[in-house]
């Protein structure tokens, strides 16, 4: 068997999910929810799709457990992380009360190697493996602590070349790419979900969305024409799109949308930055 995660050290007492929330701040998220998810459904309708078939994944890095918990309430139990400190802030709030509902948590942040089995004991599904060193490190982990994580390979395109700031495999490193996950799959290491991209950021506005569209298109292709038989379920799905590129996103295939700006605006600065005592430090080695 393999270490078990080490508990989270409360700071705090256990939290009120509903102490920092007013009335009006729980009307204001469950209107921008509201209007995601009818960008969501409009999207799909545009093109055909059911949208019982996307996942809002609700990337809660900017909020305070307490508003993370508030969303859940509302329906989506899809929560992403990108970092590690505020992400154990949310676990250690979320434990700290055993009759609450505990979310699917992801992981969509770049890993660093040895950050790779604090993200594996904690996330379910992992977004941003954007190396051969880091899938195999995945593996290793997860077969020393008993864990399966969902994952998903992140491809840096053509249209990314340029931007320093996405990491991602070569195109051409995927054959290498499957043939690994293959061999964790069968061991039982891994779940191999699909392939995540970003778009490009800060182009000219009149061309920001049709260079979105490109991309997605690219890696919708790419998908394709990989074995659908190594991933679970049987078909490749794709993480693709944010708040300002979802639409494009679905229209290329995306099963996995990840929206945290647009759930989250017009919440006060109390509940978008967690405050030192509110963030709880790393206690896992």
């Amino acid at each position: 068997m393999g270490r078990p995660l080490a508990p989270y050290r409360l700071l705090r007492s256990p939290p009120d999910f509903h102490s920092l929330l007013s009335a009006e701040s729980q009307a204001l998220l469950t209107a921008n929810l509201g209007e995601v998810q009818a960008r969501i459904s409009a999207a799909c309708a545009q093109c055909g799709r059911d949208p019982a078939d996307v996942t809002l994944v609700a990337v809660t890095k900017t909020v305070v457990p307490e508003v993370a918990h508030a969303l859940t309430e509302l329906g989506p139990m899809d929560l992403g992380e990108n970092r590690l400190p505020p992400f154990d802030a949310k676990l250690q709030a979320f434990k700290a009360l055993p009759e609450v509902s505990q979310p699917t948590w992801h992981f969509i942040g770049k890993i660093q190697s040895n950050k790779a089995r604090r993200v594996i004991e904690r996330a379910a599904v992992i977004h941003s493996v954007d190396s051969l060193k880091l899938l195999r490190t995945i593996g290793r982990v997860a077969s020393e602590t008993d864990r399966c994580p969902s994952v998903y390979l992140q491809v840096k395109h053509a249209t990314l070349q340029g931007d320093e700031a996405k990491t991602g495999m070569q195109p051409s490193e995927l054959k290498q790419a499957m043939a690994i996950a293959a061999e964790l799959t069968e061991a039982g290491h891994i779940s191999l979900a699909g392939l995540m991209a970003m778009a490009p950021l800060g182009l000219d506005p009149s061309i920001q969305k049709s260079a979105a569209a490109e991309t997605f298109a690219l890696h919708a292709n790419l998908a394709a024409s990989l074995d659908a038989g190594l991933f679970a379920g049987g078909t490749p799905r794709l993480s693709m799109g944010m708040t300002g590129d979802l639409e494009e996103a679905i229209a290329a295939g995306s099963t996995c949308v990840r929206v945290g700006s647009a759930l989250f605006r017009g919440l006060p600065p109390e509940l978008r930055n967690a405050t030192p005592a509110q963030t709880a430090p790393p206690t896992a080695p």
